[in-house]
């Protein structure tokens, strides 16, 4: 049953070390061109000394003050995240569905249930057919913090560099604790790992075969988001409710882990999802009996 699995570690490995790369040029660059852009305008003021705005003065005073500020992690991890690798989100459902689906469409395609039959229950069969699904739910939290821990050596936690020159990506009180700020990021990313694997399962149970289950889920997943974006949002929340809260109804943007509306309703949308999907996955699976003739058709 393994079969498979080592070139799917050997392609993730790769990936992790290639992200790596990508993430220490690209933040070691997005720092330096922060210092020089401050350094460029400290230069402006000393040209511009003279005939210059009571507002302007202040202005220049100030960023001679904090020009020795060092960027903080949550500008640093958010410009990453935005400008840098912002074909994590589009693609971070792959990073799971990919590995997941291997085996439990392997068990599906070569009719394992029903050599099995005799050998074991079907709730014994269902747990290790799920347990090969949800093994990989771990991809995308070590994908976070291959990002995170390089900008944890190129600068801080001191927020003074974000409310200085006014840019932050995340609002809610708990950037004052990065710790959990961190602990929460992956819980999130956990949580949608647990979510994607779900959607491939629900895909899996009525088309077992791998590279069509893929391709589906992903259509799937998108059709989700569409379903969110226009149909929830745009045409009713909006239009109806004059509200923008059905931005947080986005499965697609998870690496940004947006707090506009609160970190609170993010997890309960979160979790809402999960329930669903789960619940979902439940039904899909809970006949025997038509999961039996579904194998019997496989060639």
């Amino acid at each position: 049953m393994n079969k498979g699995i080592k070139p799917i570690i050997i392609l993730i490995l790769f990936f992790t070390v290639l992200l790596s790369f990508i993430v220490n040029i690209n933040l070691s660059s997005n720092i330096e061109k922060m210092y020089n852009n401050k350094m460029t305008e400290l230069e402006k003021c000393l040209k511009n000394n003279i005939n210059v705005t009571v507002d302007y003065k202040h202005y220049c005073e100030y960023l001679e003050q904090s020009k020795e500020i060092k960027v903080d992690f949550y500008t640093s991890f958010a410009n990453l995240l935005i400008f840098d690798i912002k074909f994590l989100n589009p693609i971070a459902i792959l990073f799971i569905i990919i590995p997941s689906l291997i085996i439990p469409s392997r068990i599906l395609k070569n009719k394992y249930l029903l050599n099995a039959n005799n050998r074991m229950n079907y709730n014994d069969f269902k747990r290790h057919f799920f347990k090969e699904a949800y093994k990989f739910f771990w991809i995308l939290p070590i994908i976070a913090l291959i990002i995170i821990v390089p900008i944890t050596f190129y600068s801080t936690f001191d927020l003074a560099y974000s409310t200085e020159f006014g840019f932050t990506y995340w609002s809610s009180p708990i950037v004052n604790k990065p710790l959990l700020f961190i602990i929460l990021y992956l819980l999130n990313l956990s949580i949608y790992s647990i979510i994607f694997v779900n959607l491939g399962l629900i895909v899996l149970r009525k088309n077992h075969n791998y590279i069509i289950s893929i391709i589906l889920t992903y259509i799937f997943y998108i059709i989700i988001e569409l379903f969110f974006e226009l149909i929830i949002n745009l045409y009713i929340l909006v239009p109806i409710f004059n509200t923008e809260f059905g931005y947080i109804l986005n499965i697609m943007n998870l690496f940004l882990f947006s707090d506009q509306f609160g970190i609170l309703n993010l997890f309960i949308f979160d979790i809402v999802c999960l329930a669903i999907s789960s619940f979902c996955v439940y039904i899909s699976y809970k006949n025997k009996e038509k999961l039996i003739i579904e194998c019997e058709k496989n060639q």
